[in-house]
């Protein structure tokens, strides 16, 4: 049975320029053959977006109620602005760590996947074992949510229990919040900026209905739940990207906000949108025909019980002093959709994702490999 090295492995993950929404074919037809060569049949799920994405679902084994599923995102953050000290996309080993864009989040996690499945027999499990690697995670959790309407097409069994690899620090995360993406669109009337009273200035009018959403950012914060799991147990919201104007002589008539919103998983996202709507309009309601809201994508929260058999089979592998529940959203709050049980656990720091330099440690991308191979000897054999 061949042996394939985490290295080896991470280092052509690597070598795979997939920011998100750029092709990932080339890293899927990698995948494809690694997981061949290890006996499993191969599914392509293709964006029906855009023919240059893909999912790629694997599996193995017979076809019974009792699955896992291993899960890891494909794509990266973009590097650009970035300082980094050596080239992003090719591995680089320093000492005792690993440093290249995806290391962490979450290529490493997929490359200590492999280490421990060629160190298996995978022709004896008794329960079936699926691999699901996505698109377009980082940038709204697309592939997920294409992928909980594709997976029943190919699986005659909806895996019972689901792992997502994220860096936790190897704790055991059952909830995070979801993400909402909100665009606010004004369209004023433009005119010469010397008779400023003939236009309708649009940057005016979003400045009142922003100036109304962070009041209700108040009345959110102090709306707490969950605050025995969740480190910000409220509403998040985040006022990210504006775009306004063209000319500083022109009464500007278009302007734009793009607004980031994080349920909890106990939130009524339909009525959090309707209080957003009331306090915009409420602010300008002698311009509501000039303005536009609209929900442009969603990203379901996650919710999973305790105790379920994942958990307890995790549970001897896990750091236990860490909270269930994390602010960040994941692939998990889509899969959950389909009613699997997903659990986020991997090796590495959230804090270290995202930056320049991301690095992991070698011995936990080891451990990971490790844990993965007991993992499912418990539950496949």
């Amino acid at each position: 049975m061949q042996n394939l090295s985490i290295e080896n492995i991470l280092k052509k993950l690597i070598s795979f320029k997939t920011i998100s929404g750029s092709s990932n074919l080339s890293i899927v037809e990698y995948l494809e053959d690694l997981a061949k060569s290890l006996g499993f049949r191969t599914h392509r799920l293709v964006n029906p977006h855009n023919a240059q994405q893909a999912n790629l679902l694997c599996e193995i084994g017979p076809s019974n109620q009792h699955g896992l599923m291993l899960c890891g995102h494909l794509d990266v953050v973009p590097v650009a602005g970035q300082d980094w000290q050596s080239d992003p996309f090719i591995l680089t080993s320093k000492e005792d760590k690993y440093i290249g864009r995806g290391v962490l989040d979450m290529k490493g996690f997929i490359a200590s996947c492999f280490n421990a499945l060629s160190s298996l027999n995978l022709n004896t499990i008794k329960n079936p074992l699926s691999l699901l690697f996505t698109y377009d995670e980082e940038n709204g959790c697309h592939g997920s949510k294409q992928a909980s309407i594709d997976l029943n097409k190919f699986l005659e069994f909806m895996p019972k229990s689901v792992l997502i690899g994220e860096p936790t620090d190897f704790g055991i995360i059952r909830m995070h919040k979801g993400h909402i993406s909100i665009s606010l669109d004004i369209i004023g009337k433009p005119f010469h900026s010397s008779m400023p009273d003939r236009g309708i200035s649009a940057i005016k009018i979003l400045n009142r209905a922003l100036n109304a959403l962070f009041e209700l950012e108040k009345e959110l914060i102090n709306e707490v739940v969950m605050s025995e799991f969740f480190e910000r147990p409220f509403v998040v919201m985040n006022v990210g990207v504006i775009h306004a104007g063209n000319a500083i002589n022109i009464v500007p008539e278009r302007a734009q906000a793009l607004i980031g919103i994080r349920p909890l998983p106990q939130t009524n996202t339909q009525e959090l949108f309707r209080r957003i709507h009331e306090a915009i309009f409420r602010a300008n309601y002698e311009y509501q025909s000039h303005i536009s809201l609209k929900i442009m994508d969603e990203v379901a929260a996650l919710f999973c019980q305790e105790h379920t058999m994942l958990e307890n089979y995790l549970k001897p592998l896990a750091n236990l002093s860490y909270k269930p529940a994390v602010d960040f959203a994941t692939d998990g709050g889509n899969l959950a959709k389909t009613g699997m049980d997903c659990l986020i656990f991997g090796p590495g720091s959230i804090s270290v994702a995202h930056t320049a330099n991301e690095w992991i440690y070698k011995k936990d991308l080891a451990l990971a490999s490790n844990k993965l191979q007991e993992l499912m000897h418990k539950m496949l054999y």
